[in-house]
């Protein structure tokens, strides 16, 4: 792979991490500005508009590739375009209206009420273009970099989008098995839209990455509920219980957006799910950081999951001494490529040494 040299040797590790494994260190995905950069074309001026901010290939794809080509891609880091079109795209595979500027990407609701089944129009404009923007990026990187697969979400989430969040917490009490059955529609809609996209990218990655940035070498992705933070355990277990079950059973390999205290309460049934490989943990806005929820980590090791992790690289030290290095990683970021690798050679020592607390 022209951005990534070792990319063979990644593959091993990020192959060991998946099948619960360490290779003399938990996995890690170290980046840093590359020391000398690989020689390119300047990228284009991003454009004032910010619709084609997030849409133009032209800009979109030329963009990614010069800044591949300066940064370093530590340890299992991988370079990958990602398509982002914000993350909530499948609502608008429902005909939600997606927002865009400088920083995001908002959609609209569509009122929708129950009164018809929820189903894919093959002929969305939102569903071709993401498809168009995959294949066009598999073809610009091949040999260079990976695709990642669209941010779908989670069905929940994107009933929430269609209908409002505060309507769908109200129609969990008032229509459960109505929203039942949308949260249900919506997650074969979500596997057909998985496995299509899946088809586009499978042969340029030699298996998958989405929107975390993990390669597996199968299906993968990280699966999750936002709205699972304002619902009860026994709500959990009837709507979001039955959507993870149609994803994990079209899945070889995921994990679970475990994101901020809320979501905690949710976190013994999660690691009860045989077909869920692990947590990816994000503790959320204001919240201590990662170096600080040590013994949830250690719960979910204990429970025999895969445990995801990203944080300052000064957090490093601590995590990785307290936990087991088999199917651990810790995402971070170093200011210079020196940095980057003498902390590689340091999780090596961390991890020969004893845990501790």
């Amino acid at each position: 792979m022209e951005y990534k040299e070792d990319w063979a040797q990644a593959k091993e590790h990020l192959s060991a991490f998946w099948n619960g494994e360490a290779v003399g260190r938990a996995a890690l995905q170290v980046y840093a500005p590359r020391d000398v950069p690989i020689p390119g074309p300047e990228p284009p001026p991003p454009p004032s508009d910010p619709v084609r901010l997030w849409t133009d290939p032209d800009y979109l794809l030329p963009a990614a590739d010069h800044h591949f080509r300066t940064q370093y891609f530590g340890a299992e880091a991988v370079p990958s375009h990602w398509i982002n079109l914000g993350p909530v795209i499948l609502s608008t595979y429902l005909d939600s209206q997606p927002h865009f500027d400088a920083e995001t990407v908002w959609y609209s609701p569509i009122s929708y009420q129950y009164d018809r089944p929820l189903l894919l129009d093959e002929r969305n404009s939102w569903w071709q273009f993401t498809k168009d923007l995959t294949r066009r990026s598999c073809e610009f990187f091949a040999g260079k970099a990976l695709t990642g697969i669209t941010d779908l979400s989670g069905c929940t989430d994107v009933l929430a989008i269609l209908r409002t969040t505060e309507a769908v917490l109200l129609d969990m009490v008032d229509r459960p098995q109505q929203v039942q059955q949308a949260v249900i529609e919506l997650a074969h809609i979500w596997v057909r839209c998985y496995n299509e996209l899946y088809q586009m990218v499978e042969k340029n990655d030699e298996g998958s990455i989405q929107w975390l940035g993990v390669w597996a070498p199968g299906k993968m992705y990280n699966v999750q509920s936002d709205v699972s933070c304002m619902i009860s355990p026994a709500m959990f277990e009837r709507f979001v219980i039955p959507e993870l079950e149609i994803l994990l059973a079209n899945l070889d390999f995921a994990l679970y957006h475990l994101d901020g205290p809320g979501a905690i309460k949710h976190l013994d049934r999660l690691l009860a799910i045989p077909a869920l490989k692990g947590i990816q943990w994000t503790p959320g806005e204001g919240q201590p950081p990662v170096s600080e929820w040590i013994p949830m980590y250690q719960r979910i090791q204990k429970a025999g999951k895969l445990l995801h992790l990203h944080g300052e690289a000064r957090y490093a030290e601590r995590v990785l001494r307290a936990l087991n290095p088999e199917g651990l990683m810790y995402v971070t970021w170093c200011e210079t490529q020196a940095e980057a690798e003498e902390l590689i050679r340091k999780a090596e020592r961390w991890a020969a040494g004893p845990r501790q607390a």
